[in-house]
């Protein structure tokens, strides 16, 4: 079974946060504790950070490999999809625990080297620290999403030299970027097209 935002568990219970005005209190419910369990269960904890292989599997399938660590798999998406729902739920000081963990782990690995895209790069990273600023406060996390959108503008940079051209679009491209630097001015962590349309 897949996990990630992107293609797994976590995207599927995506729904469940963005409609969780239109469902009964207890299935939200339901679906925060069951997400909760499952992700407790899989994470790779590592002194305050987490992050998750993309499939639940046998050890020797993952043996020797590091988890990805972006939107579609791993940490980042599990935070760009999974904070609001752990606002519905009373057991948010483990949900504050594990985010909080998942956002740790995604500041130590460090810039994606996959360019800013929101899938697979900075630009989907930087908003899942902005969406932990948005739900702790913590000033750390602003301070990050800003220091890791700074490294995203060099990527852009360096891209756009070697190419000769940039990428204009939203998912993959440099408009994505640009979303991110406006969220790191306003603070504001809504994510296009998962957050606002």
């Amino acid at each position: 079974m897949l996990l990630g935002g992107g293609h797994g568990f976590v995207g599927n219970v995506f729904p469940a946060v963005r409609g969780a005005a239109m469902l009964a209190p207890d299935l939200v419910r339901g679906f925060a504790a069951r997400a909760l369990d499952l992700l407790q269960f899989t994470a790779l904890h590592d002194s305050g950070a987490a992050n998750w292989h993309p499939m639940i599997t046998t050890e020797e399938r993952v043996h020797g490999k590091l988890p990805l660590v972006q939107e579609c798999h791993g940490a980042v998406g599990l935070i760009n999809r999974l904070v609001g729902l752990a606002t519905e739920v009373s057991d948010t000081a483990a949900w504050d625990m594990l985010l909080t963990e998942a956002g740790e782990g995604l500041w130590r690995a460090g810039p994606l080297t996959k360019g800013v895209v929101f899938c697979h790069g900075t630009a989907g990273s930087v908003y899942a620290l902005l969406k932990l600023f948005q739900r702790t406060g913590n000033t750390l996390w602003l301070d990050r999403a800003r220091a890791l959108a700074m490294h995203g503008v060099e990527q852009v940079e360096q891209e756009r030299i070697r190419h000769g051209w940039g990428r204009h679009t939203l998912w993959s491209g440099d408009l994505g970027m640009a979303c991110v630097l406006w969220g790191c001015i306003t603070g504001v962590s809504a994510f296009p097209t998962l957050d606002s349309f």
